[in-house]
């Protein structure tokens, strides 16, 4: 009799054991997918920023087509120089304006958004100027004008192994 009890406790023992390893094992299955789904959304993120920038420079064109292709215009209180291929450009004190470049290009994004940019690195050679924004996750959107032409390049930055 008390070799039966003991048996039962046992398999008990062993039924909850097994049931404590699938509970774990689903558990690191999970944060891993969860992982994985959240670098992607840090990717299309990203992607649908680097989107709405160049619809919004597409944009600024025309109105700047439909000014009379004007030197400068204000738009939502920046004043905003062209290039004369039409494509817009902030200064400040000559130089690109990193953050007040990333108001105008998304100005109509969501006023809600968090403030997920870093604009403070900037980069100036000859006629070309770069502005980089950091995102949250290891996504980096850089904005480069050169020779009155715009490009918006997104890139996945990797972080140095530890030692």
């Amino acid at each position: 009799m008390q070799s039966a009890a003991l048996e039962q406790l046992q398999r008990r023992f062993f039924v909850s054991g097994l049931f404590l390893v699938l509970v774990v094992i689903l558990v690191a299955v999970l944060l891993v997918q969860t992982n994985r789904v959240s670098d992607e959304a840090h990717r299309v993120s990203v992607e649908l920023y680097r989107s709405t920038m160049y619809r919004s420079a597409a944009s600024l064109r025309e109105l700047w087509e439909l000014n009379g292709r004007p030197g400068q215009m204000d738009i939502d209180g920046m004043t905003v120089g062209f290039s004369a291929s039409g494509v817009p450009v902030v200064k400040n004190n000559g130089k690109l304006d990193c953050g007040e470049t990333w108001r105008l290009f998304n100005r109509n994004v969501d006023r809600n958004t968090p403030q997920i940019m870093n604009a403070d690195s900037y980069m100036q050679k000859g006629d070309e100027s770069i502005c980089f924004y950091k995102f949250s996750g290891q996504n980096l959107l850089a904005l480069r004008y050169e020779s009155g032409r715009i490009m918006i390049n997104e890139f996945l930055t990797l972080d140095a192994p530890q030692k």
